[in-house]
């Protein structure tokens, strides 16, 4: 059994299992991301559908993985990680890693509201291309962020995988 209530977890163990959580929403938020700037956008005509899920779909799975990433993002900093909370929160000089996750959230932050807005807009038919172009371009730049704060961390990301599966 991977996860039961007879085995007492670490907080270090617990924000390894949050993290892992996370990374299921962030790959389906950021190939749905890919395919919805690549394959739907304006410029390239009128696509229907991408591997025979249509556009609507493709828009749904972003959005949805966007807020099961948010709502564990807010647990794997606010509950797992007080200290780096704190960090993002005062803004003071800390530690390379702590100051790399800091601006990994804040791009995550960014990245989420310049995508936030145009969708409320929307139910008013009210299109704001502009900000959208903007949410693309950072949605890539955060999925190279993510993928090196990944490769940054797969030592302990592999100890830890290794350490839970052979409870």
């Amino acid at each position: 059994m991977l996860y039961s209530a007879n085995i007492k977890l670490s907080k270090f163990e617990n924000s390894m299992i949050i993290s892992l959580l996370l990374s299921i929403p962030i790959i389906i938020m950021s190939i749905s991301g890919l395919v919805l700037t690549l394959k739907f956008h304006p410029s390239h005509g009128t696509l229907l559908e991408v591997w025979g899920i249509s556009r609507n779909i493709w828009r749904n799975l972003h959005i949805i993985s966007a807020i099961i990433a948010s709502i564990l993002l807010v647990f794997h900093l606010a509950i797992v990680r007080k200290r780096l909370y704190k960090v993002i929160t005062s803004g003071r000089k800390s530690h390379k890693s702590i100051k790399s996750s800091r601006n990994l959230f804040w791009l995550f932050i960014v990245c989420l509201i310049s995508g936030l807005i145009p969708y409320i807009f929307s139910f008013l038919n009210i299109r704001m291309h502009h900000l959208i172009e903007i949410h693309d371009k950072l949605g890539l730049v955060l999925a190279i962020v993510v993928i090196l704060h990944i490769v940054y961390k797969w030592k302990s990301i592999i100890a830890f995988s290794k350490k839970i599966f052979s409870k």
